[in-house]
């Protein structure tokens, strides 16, 4: 039996090219429920983070996985 996994694009450091990685899928918990996304995009902002010059400058590796939140 194989484990499914999931792609991310991963920025290891400021002005590096993020990389598209594969993680484990995530198990939903208790009160939690876990979806499939087809495609998500990345916008202007994480490209700037990425390139270091945003204001926010994020800690390293981040991830841009595509994760939803119910709450």
């Amino acid at each position: 039996m194989s484990t499914r996994q999931v792609h991310a694009a991963v920025l290891h450091g400021i002005g590096e090219t993020p990389r598209y990685e594969l993680f484990p899928a995530p198990v939903a918990g208790d009160g939690e429920a876990v979806v499939t996304v087809t495609a998500a995009a990345l916008k202007p902002s994480d490209r700037l983070m990425a390139n270091g010059v945003h204001y926010a400058r994020p800690p390293s590796p981040r991830s841009w996985a595509s994760t939803a939140w119910a709450g």
